[in-house]
């Protein structure tokens, strides 16, 4: 039955340009609204108002690659995470998360937790219907071994590998990233690969098991448009190096999955999505698959980069935030990491919230029943298009220069995701970037609260099974225990190339938390008693009201706590009108006198700045400055006091 469209806009007038931008200006107090635009991490000019569809905008061809139909039908793979705790306990986990709304099961191996061979599988896996539940084995080094173990169990259970779903994702080069040494090599590496791809493609089908993984990148701090980067390039050496060993571009891309990291900025999170999904299928063209065939499966996690230890119910947030980005960017399957996962082994109440917020952002949000919801949205399109273009340049500066791998031993990538954590920790130490509960709006009264320890990860690239069979596969299943050796893999080139080609290393890749800094502060002030700061009130309360307020959160900031003015202090800040610190010359003196070691004014130093420090002022603490090196200078004059 045909229906006319419906016209949304056909009751409003026509929308005129000009009388948008004169609205738009008046409420922004007669500031042009060029001069209000703001730029992200990534380097990306965010303007305030758009007035025309975004210049060429990508997204004309993402409708057809935002997930597979099921997601837009029964909503998104909800993928509870295990990564630490002995293998019962993890088993345990697994157990309850899938009575908890999880759909599939993202266990990392060789963290925290650590299956080192068949049978400790076999019980971490006990609870687990493998023939109906997709389990993401995320094995790093091992991933080859733990192909051939996962394969060996399945058929002790008395089942064909053709029931195996979800992934068992091989990326030498993010292990090459994370850990900074590949044993095999390059061209061993991809042995493993071609081996790994070509058991699936005979005997378990519906598992993917080449990964494009840009964890290793978000751990560190990259931005998303670096972190995008990265991943191409991997996607562009990983196909060339499988092409090299008889398998298609066409033939691999099936097998693909990418994992990305999402963060709290909820536009943010969505382009980098859309971008990957754009970027992807127009790699994958430019390799000759099919349009059918350009599609790839999308896992986001929440970042690990924002969680803070101190107050970590504020990572709550961060967590829904972060899951409501990955499902209006449409990921296939989306983890949120428990908000005590900084802390070390997360518990059971924090693994339950953090399956049951994404029930509720599906369930009850409704968040999976519409397909690509900002598409059209001028300021996701205008992200989304400059993240795919500035991702899409790094790819191919990359490849120009020899691709990903010869980019990671170099130290290009360490250099590049270096330059970006000291922007990441300036912003956070100018409070431009603004981290509740960790540089504003700190609470200091927050029950501290402790984890067990994750277990040491064994060695890199090694430590687990040992194969040493001709087939990577077979030998892997052999060492198992559960039966005869499955059958039908060939690639006896394999380990062979892993015991005679030189490792490769790099520089590794270490884990960024941008709440350190802040909390290493806050540490040192505990560990000095909590010196209290008194803010000392100049002039009539309308004109200080304001910096007294934004000074307190300051203070509670650097782990301290404010004190009435007639209280014995050691740090003092001045705040008032700029005029009232012009005769502020015999108060500094006063509290000189009474043995204040470290004096501040409240706002940008001024006409009358040399004259203010010439009376004993210390710092100006204003929008721009550097709020954490202040906070470590007034502990630094509360030691020197102490020391006299």
């Amino acid at each position: 039955m045909d229906h006319d469209p419906l016209a949304l806009g056909a009751h409003f007038e026509a929308a005129d340009a000009d009388a948008w931008r004169s609205a738009a200006q008046k409420a922004a107090g007669g500031r042009a609204p060029e001069t209000l635009a703001r730029t992200t991490l990534e380097g990306i000019r965010v303007p305030i108002l758009y007035t025309a569809p975004v210049e060429g905008a990508l997204n004309r061809a993402l409708a057809p690659l935002a997930g597979p139909e099921a997601r837009r039908t029964s909503g998104w793979d909800v993928r509870a995470l295990c990564d630490a705790g002995s293998v019962d306990e993890a088993a345990l986990a697994l157990a309850a998360a899938l009575g908890q709304g999880a759909r599939s099961l993202w266990i990392v191996l060789g963290d925290g937790l650590y299956a080192p061979d068949g049978a400790s599988l076999q019980r971490l896996l006990s609870t687990v219907d493998l023939a109906a539940t997709p389990v993401a084995l995320d094995a790093g080094a091992e991933a080859p071994a733990y192909l051939g173990a996962l394969a060996a169990l399945i058929r002790q259970r008395g089942l064909s590998t053709t029931a195996l779903s979800g992934e068992v994702p091989w990326d030498p080069l993010a292990v090459l990233a994370r850990s900074g040494c590949l044993e095999a090599g390059l061209e061993g590496a991809w042995a493993l690969g071609a081996a790994m791809l070509g058991w699936a493609a005979e005997h378990a089908p519906s598992l993917r098991v080449i990964g494009l993984d840009a964890r290793p990148y978000d751990d560190a701090g990259a931005h998303a448009a670096q972190s995008l980067g990265y991943l191409l390039a991997t996607a562009a050496e990983t196909l060339r190096g499988l092409e090299a060993r008889g398998i298609t571009p066409t033939e691999a891309a099936p097998y693909l999955t990418a994992r990305v990291a999402v963060g709290a900025d909820l536009f943010t999170g969505v382009a980098s999505l859309r971008a990957l999904r754009l970027t992807m299928a127009r790699l994958l063209e430019a390799c000759g698959v099919a349009e059918a065939c350009r599609g790839i499966f999308v896992h986001a996690v929440s970042t690990g980069v924002e969680l803070s230890r101190r107050d970590p119910w504020t990572n709550l947030l961060r967590g829904t935030a972060a899951g409501f980005a990955a499902a209006v960017g449409g990921a296939d399957a989306i983890t949120l990491l428990p908000h005590d996962h900084a802390l070390g082994q997360p518990d059971a109440a924090a693994q339950r919230l953090a399956t049951t917020t994404q029930a509720v952002l599906a369930l009850e949000s409704h968040l999976a029943r519409v397909h690509d919801p900002a598409a059209g949205a001028f300021h996701v399109e205008h992200l989304t298009t400059a993240i795919a273009h500035d991702a899409w340049s790094r790819m191919q500066a990359i490849e120009a220069a020899g691709g990903m791998a010869r980019h990671l031993t170099s130290g290009r990538v360490a250099q590049e995701v270096a330059a970006t954590v000291q922007t990441r920790r300036a912003l956070l130490a100018r409070r431009r970037h603004t981290a509740v509960g960790v540089n504003d709006f700190v609470h200091l009264d927050a029950p501290s609260i402790t984890r067990p320890p994750r277990a040491a990860a064994p060695p890199s690239g090694g430590g687990g099974m040992h194969i040493d069979a001709e087939d990577p596969i077979e030998g892997a299943a052999a060492v198992c225990d559960f039966g005869p050796p499955i059958a039908g893999l060939t690639h006896s080139l394999a380990l062979g190339l892993v015991a005679t080609v030189a490792p490769l290393g790099a520089p590794p890749l270490r884990p960024f938390r941008a709440a350190d800094d802040w909390e290493a502060l806050r540490d040192a002030a505990a560990s000095a008693g909590d010196p209290a700061v008194v803010l000392v009130r100049l002039g009539p309360p309308a004109g200080h009201r304001a910096r007294v307020e934004w000074i307190g959160r300051v203070v509670d900031a650097w782990g301290l706590r404010t004190a009435p003015e007639d209280a014995e202090p050691r740090a003092a800040i001045l705040c008032g009108r700029d005029e009232d610190y012009t005769a502020a010359a015999d108060r500094v003196a006063a509290l000189r006198a009474a043995g204040v070691t470290w004096v501040a004014v409240a706002g940008r130093a001024g006409p009358d700045a040399d004259a203010l420090r010439a009376a004993g002022i210390d710092a100006f603490v204003h929008l721009d400055a550097d709020l954490l090196a202040l906070g470590h200078a007034l502990l630094a004059a509360q030691g020197r006091r102490e020391d006299a």
